[in-house]
């Protein structure tokens, strides 16, 4: 994969091509491999979605292909799930927070249901800051430093902790997540830093995520004046 100059957590930042990915290995998680009833997990990310593509995976340990789902960070998803009903309705160009607690879809639906969209869009080209946040059987999207609050959608009830994958579980993954018997939904854009802590951040901790926007977004800027 090729480099550019910045990044969040040091001097280059990730330029990942549609169809490639980074994966850390099941059995080298380590921290990584967060579960169980009480769990909590901050996944982070800093990016700038440059393909147009839907359902792109940013991060997360996710695999649908054997039903070993975690936890993971979704960009421009088409479908938003309805807390009440689990029904999907339409959205475009959404961030969205996915978790599981049995790793498989949710009972009676195709794919799972159990995943929080944020309220504001997030088109190609534009640097987000984006956090999955689940704690206290809740998932919750945040963007750019704070809550990003949709009705029905954000934050989302999820009850039930985190799926458990053992041994052979899921892969941590960037750009990519395993789907339909192989790696797809593919991220295609500049990642410039992921970050995963076992707790939920403070409210004040998740609005400092935010700050290095302004820098990321400067180059931008000198290139409209």
């Amino acid at each position: 994969m090729e480099t550019e100059e910045g990044g969040v957590f040091g001097d280059r930042m990730l330029r990942v091509r549609h169809g490639q990915w980074l994966e850390a290995p099941r059995e080298a998680l380590g921290a990584l491999d967060i579960h169980g009833p009480e769990a909590e997990v901050t996944l982070a990310a800093w990016f700038r979605r440059d393909h147009p593509e839907p359902w792109q995976a940013i991060a997360g340990v996710w695999d649908e292909s054997r039903d070993k789902r975690q936890y993971c960070l979704f960009a421009h998803a088409r479908l938003r799930t309805l807390d009440r009903s689990l029904e999907r309705v339409p959205c475009a160009d959404r961030l969205h927070a996915h978790v599981s607690d049995v790793g498989e879809p949710t009972r009676g639906k195709e794919f799972c249901h159990t995943y929080a969209t944020g309220g504001t869009p997030a088109p190609v080209g534009v640097w987000c800051q984006a956090a999955l946040v689940y704690r206290a059987g809740r998932v919750e999207l945040w963007r750019d430093g704070r809550l990003d609050v949709e009705p029905d959608s954000n934050p989302f009830p999820a009850p039930g902790g985190l799926f458990n994958g053992g041994a052979d579980g899921a892969v941590f993954a960037i750009g990519a997540n395993s789907v339909r018997g192989a790696m797809g939904n593919f991220f295609g854009g500049v990642i410039a830093g992921v970050g995963v802590w076992r707790r939920a951040l403070s409210v004040g901790e998740l609005a400092r995520l935010a700050e290095p926007l302004a820098r990321l977004n400067a180059p931008l800027m000198t290139a409209r004046a």
